[in-house]
Parts: C-alpha cells; structure tokens; sequence
C-alpha cells in the first residue's frame, strides 16, 4: 500500500528493461512508427575528433526522438523476424484487429475508475492479444513469470475491463519472444483456475485501495518481528 502512495507522487523511471520492451512493442504492432520514433546511435569513439565529427553529424536527425543503441534495433528486428515465422503468432498479430488501445470502466463495487491499454484486439474473434519478450519463453519458465509478475492479474483485469466497456471478448492469449537467439516464439493462454486467482487477487487489490483512499492510510510491513517458514517446496 505505501509503495502504491509513493508511486503517485513519484513515477518509476523507465528502466533499460522497460525501455526495451517499449522498443519491442513499437516494432511488432506500430512497425511504421519506428523511424519516427526512434534514433540509432551510431557506433563510433566519441572520445576521438572523427567520432565527435560522426555525432555532430547525427545528432540533428535524433532531434526529438528516443536514442537507442544498433544492437537493440537489430535485436528487435531479429525478434519481430522470428515472430513471423511463427503461424500462430503471426497471425494473431497480422489479422485485422486495433492496437495499444486504452479502455475504462468504473468498477461497480468501489466506484474505482479501472484503465488499462490493450496490445491488441482481433477483430471478429473476440481475442485480447498481449506482446511479451522474455528470458524464457518455454512453459515451464513462462508459468514462472506468470505468477512472479502477475499476469494471471493482468489477463483477468483486462478481460473484465474490456467486457464492461461492451467487448465481447472470449479470452486473453500471450505472444512470448525471447530475447536471445534463436528468439524462440510461443503463445499461451492461462487455466481457468489461474484466471480465477488472477480475478480473485485483482479485485482484493481494488478493495484495498478504496479502503486506504477512505482512509487516507498506507500501510507498510508489520511493525513486529515476523517469523518466515520455510517454504513448501523445501519441506
């Protein structure tokens, strides 16, 4: 809860790993925004007077735009490549359909105004899209990131608010890349039982907040001395 009260006030910074995704997400569903977007720096000393005469020379074309570095470029094109080879994603990615779309609804039960931005939504097949790049793309390593960064929350979330805004959505499915060669590709969709916990989890979440909006209070960690147990998977 005091983490969620500093983040109003104070937004996270964009971290090289957010940055990348960013980059990533611009190249698979806004691929013609890109050079408008983004500046390749190119590679040279900039210690040296040709290195300093190469940047002069650049810098005038990166004027408002967001600087990033040949190798990410190349990457996320080699990313993107992979990705259309792949028949599944692909076409979740290619059929008709709108992308990076902000929805909102009020949720009935706090009055809390829920948003959120869509990757993509296909068109006449009532599926919600959601572009990941990842370490692991495997199942076993994706079922990891799903429950260490709450995307059984996120899918559950967004499939609701997309319902309320008049959607007729049938499901959430996730298009993983990974971020090192040979970039293998893979789409999932979630159990049941885990949308279930991710909806469960999400609307605790929102009833919290309301509370402490109420309350104007912000719990952090217990003021007493917490014992930890050893972990199930230990025992």
């Amino acid at each position: 809860e005091a983490h969620y009260k500093y983040a109003l006030t104070h937004p996270m910074e964009e971290t090289p790993a957010m940055a990348f995704g960013s980059l990533f997400h611009c190249q698979v569903l806004e691929t013609a925004e890109v050079e408008d977007r983004y500046a390749v720096a190119p590679i040279c000393d900039k210690r040296t007077k040709a290195g300093k005469a190469i940047m002069a020379e650049w810098l005038p074309s990166a004027e408002g735009k967001i600087v990033v570095s040949e190798s990410d470029m190349v990457q996320v094109r080699e990313m993107h490549q992979s990705l259309i080879l792949h028949p599944v994603a692909r076409d979740l990615i290619e059929r008709s359909g709108e992308n990076e779309q902000a929805i909102f609804s009020e949720d009935r039960d706090t009055g809390i105004l829920k948003k959120g931005k869509l990757d993509r939504i296909c068109k006449n097949t009532n599926i919600l899209v959601d572009l990941k790049s990842s370490g692991d793309a495997s199942p076993q390593g994706f079922q990891k990131s799903v429950f260490s960064y709450g995307y059984h929350c996120q899918s559950a979330y967004y499939t609701d608010l997309a319902t309320e805004q008049g959607l007729d959505i049938e499901k959430m499915l996730f298009v993983v890349v990974e971020k090192t060669a040979p970039y293998n590709v893979a789409v999932y969709e979630l159990c049941p039982h885990s949308l279930e916990i991710g909806r469960r989890t999400y609307k605790e979440n929102l009833y919290k907040l309301a509370n402490c909006e109420m309350s104007d209070t912000w719990q952090g960690y217990s003021s007493e001395i917490e014992t930890i147990e050893t972990h199930a998977y230990i025992k």
